[in-house]
């Protein structure tokens, strides 16, 4: 999960688009797995709709982008692609 203000702002904007969606979908969510569910936790949003990847690893703003991504296989990006 990467981005500004996270993981806070992803996991509102899940709470926004879950009213709009079929009861039947599922949302996926690949980050540090404690740190988004107490966030989906705290917006009281029903786990039972949000799978959560666990990823760790952080790929900070002054990493090579390549090297990074090959360097921490266990961050959201990588993950996500994986």
């Amino acid at each position: 999960m990467g981005g500004d203000f996270v993981p806070h702002a992803p996991v509102e904007g899940v709470a926004s688009v879950l009213a709009h969606l079929p009861a039947d979908v599922r949302l996926v969510l690949i980050g540090d797995e404690p740190v988004v569910r107490a966030e989906l936790a705290r917006l009281k949003i029903d786990p039972e709709k949000v799978d959560v990847v666990h990823a760790p690893s952080v790929i900070g703003m002054h990493e090579h982008a390549a090297k990074a991504f090959t360097a921490k296989p266990d961050s959201s990006i990588a993950v996500g692609i994986g």
